[in-house]
């Protein structure tokens, strides 16, 4: 779609006669996946990809370039699909997209309007994911890379620089229009289980049968390999682009939408509630909490440590103990030293479990604990006789 658009072959809004999703072309027959339903007769340009219609997007490649393949495979050669880009991976693949003059032995009458929905072609899924990643970028096509520095002894000898593999897929206008019809791929056409409430998603579905050798495509029945690659955030600065395959899957309808584009959907929203690309939000003053944390009793030198290093006021009141109470005062902690006689059992409510485990058998006690958060009950009362190798049971709530 994009070469013909680029060409100036069509327009989003032009029309295309699929029919009824049966398609003869020099002896041989291509359908559209909703055939068994009646096809969608006539679509706009836009709608062959929104409904992955191979019919239309066949149509129109052979309305363009039919006489003349030659100039479109150049065109995507062009674009940098067929550029190994040697990520230096052992056993990494390479596209393989024929040309009519350069492997004319191995081109027919069918190959050009099959290479439009992507059989007859070799495209490794990274190179997919590149060529998507490039139209999220605003056109330029860069090298993936999987590591960002090289270091030995801690001392880095090699830095990764990214490398660009095109600076311009296609032109601004054409760049948009795909871009549009992506985002109507998830909004109106056939990858609607991509759609989220919370991110914006565009991309595409993919659903191919797998070659079973010499058996053709039905040799042990039909096998599936389902895919849908997009990005995300699609209404403002894409951030990130992903894509999942699932091959030969077993239960239900083979779907790229339902099934690849749903796992997609669940990373886009994973990443969005864990906040990695925040949106712009003006965020108001918050007067419902307050303005400290609460912290546990526990140890004085890592209390006032972690207040210092996150400037949070104290008071000392500890007068010189090395375990101490809190209580929160305004807009400040105090600190309040907790005194313990040698041979009595320490108080320990209050503290976390690690410090109160440390303090009880740093006296001579086996400790058992129950739940978690904070002490709230110790079965040994404080300040009743120490006996070591007793066994005292806290409770955290």
């Amino acid at each position: 779609m994009m070469v013909a658009l680029d060409a100036g072959i069509i327009q989003p809004d032009d029309t295309v006669d699929v029919g009824n999703g049966i398609f003869m072309y020099a002896g041989s027959r291509m359908t559209d996946h909703n055939a068994h339903r009646g096809g969608y007769h006539r679509i706009s340009a836009a709608q062959t990809i929104w409904y992955s219609s191979n019919i239309g997007i066949a149509k129109i490649i052979l309305k363009g370039f039919e006489k003349r393949p030659q100039d479109f495979v150049d065109r995507l050669y062009a674009m940098g699909l067929n550029t190994p880009v040697n990520l230096n991976i052992p056993g990494e693949g390479r596209p393989k997209i024929k040309h009519p003059i350069k492997d004319k032995n191995r081109w027919s009458k069918t190959t050009l309007p099959w290479m439009t929905f992507g059989y007859e072609i070799q495209i490794p899924p990274i190179y997919t994911l590149m060529f998507y990643n490039a139209i999220a970028n605003g056109g330029k096509m860069i090298k993936p890379i999987f590591v960002k520095e090289i270091s030995k002894d801690g001392v880095i000898i090699e830095t990764k620089k990214t490398e660009t593999v095109n600076p311009q897929i296609c032109t601004p206008k054409t760049l948009a229009q795909i871009q549009q019809m992506l985002t109507d791929v998830v909004q109106k056409g056939t990858a609607g289980p991509v759609k989220s409430d919370y991110v914006k998603i565009a991309g595409k579905t993919g659903t191919a049968q797998i070659a079973q050798g010499a058996a053709g495509y039905r040799g042990n029945g039909k096998q599936h390999r389902v895919s849908f690659c997009g990005y995300f955030p699609a209404d403002g600065t894409p951030r990130y682009t992903c894509m999942v395959l699932v091959s030969n899957p077993h239960k239900g309808y083979p779907s790229g939408g339902s099934m690849s584009g749903a796992v997609v959907r669940s990373i886009a929203e994973q990443i969005y509630a864990q906040g990695l690309y925040p949106s712009v939000v003006v965020q108001h003053p918050d007067t419902l909490h307050p303005l400290i944390p609460y912290i546990k009793n526990g140890n004085f030198q890592k209390l006032t440590f972690a207040c210092d290093l996150l400037k949070i006021q104290y008071e000392d009141y500890a007068k010189e103990c090395s375990w101490v109470e809190t209580a929160n005062h305004s807009n400040k902690i105090i600190l309040n030293g907790i005194k313990t006689p040698e041979e009595s059992i320490p108080s320990v409510k209050g503290m976390g479990a690690r410090d109160a485990i440390y303090l009880l058998e740093k006296a001579g006690l086996h400790v058992t604990i129950s739940g978690k958060g904070k002490v709230v009950g110790q079965s040994i009362p404080a300040g009743a006789r120490l006996i070591k190798g007793q066994r005292i049971t806290l409770t955290l709530k």
